[in-house]
């Protein structure tokens, strides 16, 4: 599956686990691409094999938050991916302000700016199921309540009504993927504070027993990459009412205690049990299962991967290449590293 023709397209927030490998499959496909992206979100164990660069792909090292920035680039785009942000939920408790300016208050700007633009480009944002919080009812539909937990799906929410707002006022076209975990080669192993299957992964992979709460019976779905990069993809020209949000999710929820099960068949697993801390219990939002068949009739898309082939090449990748998931160097963000990564 792909898009049909070439467009000239700008992912901000492209050099993540997410953009990186976007960047790469549009390009594959005839686009023309540019990363707008200030590094200082990322770890600095970001895989150099994912290096933009050799691959004919512009990156422009700037501040998405900045409109000087921004203003000038944007009538040459047809389609604006916008996947910059702040992913960790526990950081968003933390750094609340933090999150509402990087999930909510840029896209409004970003909003505001192509709204001034002839021709307004069509943007894909990347939500969350967070916007969810606790259900009861699974699989979790687009028609049921948004009651968010913490305040990255607080922020994430907003962000999505500003652009439905935008649609309906001012013509732009937008449509909001509402992902589930996404995981696979190359995903951040070293940040404090990621999902709890990059803390399931990396403690694996450097030999650290991993802490399950309660037996490990919460149940996630998740999504490998490339299916994930395969849904962005389709989103940026399927059509869709604009201001539309959408599931994109695995097919099955399945136990952290099974996804270790499935990784101790690849390397030794040691476990231990815990109860559940209070502090992460309060913005936990339980059993997830997302139901993508909304998205799945509009774009003809559907996740290929299973959960154990997703996990056997995610650690084949990270196996190759343990400089990346080992705690080698500081985790601190680009400007502490003179703006690039480690070789």
């Amino acid at each position: 599956m792909g898009t049909p023709k070439s467009d000239n397209v700008l992912i901000i927030g492209g050099l993540g686990f997410l953009g990186a490998h976007l960047a790469l499959r549009l390009r594959q496909q005839g686009h023309t691409v540019t990363v707008l992206d200030n590094l200082r979100s990322h770890s600095p164990a970001r895989p150099s094999l994912l290096d933009l660069n050799y691959h004919g792909i512009q990156i422009i090292e700037k501040d998405f938050t900045d409109p000087a920035t921004l203003r000038p680039l944007l009538p040459a785009f047809r389609i604006i991916f916008a996947l910059a942000g702040q992913v960790s939920h526990q950081c968003s408790m933390q750094q609340p302000l933090l999150d509402l300016d990087l999930n909510c208050r840029a896209i409004l700007q970003l909003l505001e700016l192509c709204r001034h633009v002839q021709m307004p480009p069509r943007i894909v944002f990347t939500s969350t199921r967070q916007v969810y919080g606790r259900q009861q009812k699974q699989p979790v539909t687009e028609e049921q309540p948004c009651t968010p937990v913490d305040i990255n799906g607080i922020s994430k929410l907003a962000a999505e009504h500003f652009l439905g707002l935008y649609s309906q006022h001012y013509g732009i076209p937008t449509v909001s993927l509402r992902l589930t975990n996404v995981y696979g080669p190359a995903m951040d192993l070293i940040s404090p504070n990621r999902g709890v299957l990059n803390q399931i992964i990396g403690n694996v992979l450097r030999g650290q027993s991993v802490e399950l709460y309660e037996g490990g019976r919460l149940r996630r779905d998740l999504l490998y990459i490339d299916d994930a990069v395969t849904a962005l993809a389709l989103a940026g020209t399927m059509n869709c009412a604009p201001g539309t949000a959408l599931n994109v999710s695995g097919d099955s929820a399945f136990s952290l205690a099974h996804i270790v099960s499935i990784l101790a068949e690849l390397l030794p697993v040691s476990v231990s049990d815990h109860p559940f801390p209070a502090h992460l219990r309060t913005m936990d939002i339980g059993d997830f299962q997302g139901d993508s068949s909304r998205f799945r009739g509009l774009s003809g898309w559907s996740p290929r991967c299973t959960l154990p082939e997703g996990l056997a090449a995610t650690v084949h990748f990270f196996t190759a290449h343990p400089q990346y998931f080992q705690r080698s160097w500081p985790v601190a963000d680009a400007d502490a590293v003179g703006g690039r990564f480690p070789p």
